[in-house]
């Protein structure tokens, strides 16, 4: 086991400022266990102690201990493994219910669990389709040369689009949608270091696309 704290940096040759995220962070701080590939496999309950560090702890051993018997072939072990992705968001719902059709029937303590997560999962599926959804649209309006110009509006707009386009890697997408926020808001000196954050993930964005 190896010992890892992540702390937002915000500087710019730091190769993990959007570990945090990744990995489910909600607030300051997040605590979570996770496995050599990188993988949460347990996470904290608050308030942080030290029996929810022991629990935690307790759950990151026996997920590791079922996936070694899961690759040994053990159908039960593997249907605890995929109960623990549901948990962790490790995994979407569609492809957890594909899985689920070689997997034995779960038991009277597991279901629960299973339909809880899966429902977790689902929503959390629909809701990002809706957000990728809407976002294309909104880029399709942009790129039609049809954006809003009521500030509380295009400020929807645009960080639709930006959201959007950061996740898929899309620096045009990200720029243009950069580009109208500052056309906005950019004569506002709060929204300073929002811009600069958001210009080095342009600048990421654009290295990792073209990269020299």
């Amino acid at each position: 086991m190896v010992l890892f704290l992540h702390i937002t940096s915000h500087v710019e040759e730091d190769q993990y400022q959007e570990l945090f995220e990744a990995k489910g962070g909600d607030g300051f701080p997040y605590m979570a266990y996770l496995d050599s590939a990188g993988e949460v496999i347990s996470k904290f309950d608050r308030p942080y102690t030290v029996d929810t560090f022991s629990e935690a702890l307790k759950k990151a051993e026996s997920f590791i201990a079922m996936v070694k018997k899961a690759e040994g072939g053990d159908k039960a072990a593997a249907l605890e493994v995929l109960i623990g992705k549901l948990e962790t968001g490790a995994i979407k719902a569609d492809e957890a219910k594909k899985k689920l059709k070689d997997l034995p029937k779960p038991s009277a303590e597991q279901e629960p669990r299973l339909n809880g997560a899966l429902a977790n999962a689902e929503v959390q599926q629909i809701l990002d389709e809706q957000e990728a959804a809407t976002a294309k649209k909104f880029m399709e309006m942009l790129k039609a040369k049809r954006a809003p110009t009521d500030k509380e509006v295009g400020q929807t707009f645009y960080m639709a689009i930006l959201n959007y386009s950061e996740k898929e890697k899309d620096a045009a997408g990200f720029e243009a949608a950069l580009n109208g926020l500052k056309a906005m808001f950019g004569d506002n000196p709060q929204a300073k270091g929002f811009f600069d954050a958001k210009e080095k993930t342009l600048k990421k964005l654009k290295s990792e696309k073209d990269p020299k």
